[in-house]
């Protein structure tokens, strides 16, 4: 009995020990951020009477965001579990590019990019949190032209497959694929792209009048400034990465 006793009092202390650091990790700002699109989704989905799944996979990509933002490994997690629900997701709105990505790029991804980011951490500044640099003006003029290019060409075979928004759908997968590898190598111009893929995504929500995705797309776009700027005043301050 009173070894179950010094058992659980391990336990509790252990799990106060975590709630303190992950709560003290995240600044009043971000905490609210995260609690404010996490209420409107909530909100949302019972209005619109949506699937509880758009709800998990909202909770899952803010906070995706969010550690990607601060530059912590644990963002592979969340990518995770999002993509896992997208995929569900465009199984049900037959946006079927949707699914490719996500089971063949974005799964596979979450657990390499782990790994990737885990080779790279700022040991200065924290064991969990990545270095990161910047691209050149050229090298991003160069793969935007390259982006639009083939996703006019890729939406000529989502036309084919019955796809319900093939332009915007290619958009939405070439931007998601440029991003998730800019991710990978650490380099803050992966904003700039996300940011274009939120939009695009968020038209694509709007025609589909799936609501609680476009509180998805919100959030993702005003923590995707915020995550730039945190970016930017890191490489600024680190000459060397």
């Amino acid at each position: 009995m009173i070894d179950n006793q010094k058992e659980n009092k391990a336990f509790f202390y252990t799990l106060k020990t975590q709630f303190k650091k992950i709560n003290n990790f995240f600044s009043l700002y971000e905490k609210i951020w995260l609690l404010f699109f996490i209420f409107a989704g909530i909100v949302v989905t019972i209005v619109t009477k949506n699937n509880a799944l758009f709800l998990i996979v909202l909770i899952a990509g803010l906070t995706m965001e969010l550690t990607l933002a601060k530059r912590s490994k644990w963002c592979f997690l969340f990518v995770f579990i999002n993509s896992a629900g997208l995929i569900i997701i465009g199984f049900i709105t037959s946006l079927y590019s949707e699914v490719l990505i996500n089971t063949l790029f974005w799964i596979p991804y979450s657990v390499t990019g782990f790994i990737l980011w885990n080779k790279h951490l700022d040991k200065e500044e924290d064991k969990h949190l990545t270095q990161v640099s910047g691209l050149k003006t050229w090298q991003t003029v160069t793969i935007i032209l390259s982006i639009v290019i083939v996703s006019l060409l890729w939406s000529r075979v989502l036309v084919l497959l019955g796809d319900s928004q093939p332009i915007l759908d290619a958009f939405s997968t070439f931007f998601q694929l440029t991003t998730g590898i800019l991710i990978l190598l650490r380099l803050k111009e992966q904003w700039l792209f996300w940011i274009g893929y939120i939009l695009v995504s968020a038209t694509i929500w709007i025609l589909l009048n799936q609501w609680i995705m476009l509180v998805i797309s919100f959030g993702y776009f005003s923590n995707s400034v915020y995550g730039l700027i945190h970016w930017s005043k890191y490489i600024k301050n680190h000459k060397k990465i």
